[in-house]
């Protein structure tokens, strides 16, 4: 996934900073390791973040609103099946996703929660059909450290 568009996939990884001797100033992270007998390394920026539950109501709002969700594939074409997923610095603290699909005429199409940082839908209406094709919008709330966060709205296309 290219989360942050270059045209280029992109490798995210959530992980204890603790346990990889990050320091809160940190900017700069060095992976090695071997798959196999293939040795490898690495470096990139990185940017620590803290913990959800040590963040105070202002930090944790504007650190949610760095966290990015993104609908794939879009368009939707020849499959039943699309993915919402959250991305970004906050994507590891994420308890919950809530997903809600608008027809342009503002009609509440479908919507549906699930446990973790991603959701998939299968294209339905509430009631049970596959959309038609057609633009659609969707709105997305999360919820981090026990708070309900507005996170995104989109747009996608159901092209069959």
């Amino acid at each position: 996934m290219d989360v942050n568009g270059d045209g280029l996939l992109d490798l995210v990884c959530h992980f204890g900073t603790q346990a990889a001797g990050f320091q809160s100033e940190d900017i700069e992270g060095i992976l090695t390791g071997t798959c196999g007998s293939t040795q490898f390394a690495g470096s990139d920026s990185v940017r620590i973040v803290p913990a959800a539950a040590k963040a105070s109501g202002a930090e944790l709002f504007a650190l949610a609103s760095e966290v990015q969700v993104v609908a794939y594939p879009n368009p939707i074409r020849d499959i039943h099946t699309a993915a919402f997923q959250v991305m970004g610095a906050l994507a590891a603290e994420v308890e919950e996703i809530r997903v809600q699909v608008y027809d342009l005429s503002g009609r509440l199409v479908w919507e549906d929660a699930a446990l973790g940082s991603g959701l998939d839908w299968h294209t339905d209406s509430l009631s049970g059909d596959y959309l038609a094709n057609g633009i659609y919008l969707y709105g997305v709330q999360v919820r981090i450290d026990g708070n309900w966060i507005n996170q995104d709205i989109g747009r996608l296309a159901v092209l069959r």
